[in-house]
């Protein structure tokens, strides 16, 4: 798990979030990215689904808010996981 802090909050279920938690992709998210054509949307969705986040709610990300939750979420790729991580 990761927390970002959001440099633009954005609005879900009316209410504004200022910080998301990323939890680490698991399969399932590579199978649902089969579906969707395009980079970005590919990535808008994962980080959707990491965060807890409907797409249309991960869409109102902030460009520079973006990028970095693009770049947390990559980050998961490349480091291994703790052993606390694999146990929740």
């Amino acid at each position: 798990m990761a927390r970002y802090t959001l440099r633009v909050p954005i609005q879900v279920g009316g209410k504004e979030v200022k910080e998301l938690t990323l939890r680490r992709p698991r399969a399932y998210d590579f199978e649902v990215l089969d579906e969707i054509e395009g980079i970005n949307k590919r990535k808008v969705r994962l980080i959707a689904n990491c965060a807890g986040l409907a797409p249309d709610e991960a869409s109102q990300l902030d460009a520079y808010d973006y990028h970095q939750l693009s770049d947390m979420v990559g980050d998961f790729f490349t480091k291994e996981p703790s052993a606390q991580t694999v146990a929740s």
